[in-house]
């Protein structure tokens, strides 16, 4: 039986909070023609807590909370990172959105460092210079002629998600998955309820259906996210993040019938072959300092 390492298994959980990042996002989109993003976001957090703490309760190894500072930390930067994301889906083309929510990255990486004393080694700092770069390509920003809200508000968003995921790393150490899961959406929705009253709107029937598959998303988005931080350094998984980019091209296409063009597909290859790069430096790196090892 073939076993995954610790940088292995952070890799795949990065990979399947890209596929949940993936369906929030298309469902997001879909949902903000008709509702207001404040109420997505509080109907979001409702249903997290209702519907999967429970589970993760009996599944897990219960509430432990060591240090309730940092889980109200998180949970105000969720709910910033949540109400900005989503006004941004709903006010820009998923493709242009998820290009600005990759300065997360960026930001998780550069700020590793000073927050959590990471070493950030020089082909990590280019793998997400380049993988930025392959952002930038598609975002094409010479073409851009009005500076729009949205913009702001999504590059806002991957600043306090990046600040959210950095505090993740700390939890892991002393907070079990289940309080980690469960704190994030209940001060979310509480911090979110009184902006959500003056545009209430109950969900239609295929509304309902968008709902619990933006519920599904986001919160396998979570879990994969805390589990790849449990498993190796945020600077080193945060490239692979950018395969998010190349599942919501490929949603984009079969669900809302957008074609990515030449600038699109370059610069998804640059990212990918930024992912790639960093994988392997990683795993001569780790395979030297093993064989290094009494």
């Amino acid at each position: 039986m073939v076993s995954f390492s610790a940088g292995g298994r952070a890799a795949s959980w990065a990979v399947v909070s890209c596929v949940g990042a993936t369906i929030m996002t298309v469902c997001v989109h879909e949902l903000a023609s008709s509702m207001d993003s404040r109420v997505i976001v509080f109907w979001r957090c409702l249903l997290i807590v209702l519907l999967l703490a429970p589970v993760m309760l009996v599944r897990g190894k219960g509430l432990r909370i060591v240090h309730l500072r940092l889980h109200i930390y998180r949970g105000l930067l969720m709910a910033a990172a949540l109400h900005l994301g989503f006004y941004a889906l709903a006010h820009l083309p998923i493709a242009q959105a998820t290009v600005l929510f990759f300065l997360a990255p960026a930001f998780t990486t550069v700020m590793a460092w000073p927050l959590l004393g990471e070493k950030i080694r020089l082909q990590r700092i280019m793998a997400v210079i380049v993988g930025f770069a392959g952002a930038l390509i598609i975002l094409r920003p010479g073409q851009i002629r009005e500076v729009e809200v949205a913009m702001f508000a999504a590059i806002a968003c991957a600043f306090c998600f990046a600040l959210s995921l950095l505090i993740v790393k700390r939890m892991v150490k002393t907070e079990s998955t289940s309080s980690i899961f469960i704190s994030g959406p209940v001060i979310a929705g509480i911090c979110t309820f009184p902006l959500a009253v003056p545009v209430w709107h109950d969900p239609t029937g295929a509304e309902w259906v968008w709902m619990l598959l933006l519920v599904a998303g986001g919160s396998l988005r979570m879990f994969s996210d805390i589990r790849a931080y449990r498993d190796s350094e945020a600077g080193f998984i945060a490239p692979f993040f950018y395969l998010r980019l190349v599942f919501v091209g490929i949603a984009g296409y079969f669900i809302f019938a957008e074609v990515p063009d030449g600038s699109t597909l370059l610069g998804s290859a640059v990212i990918i072959g930024a992912m790639l790069f960093i994988a392997y430096r990683e795993a001569v790196l780790r395979k030297r300092i093993s064989s290094d090892s009494p």
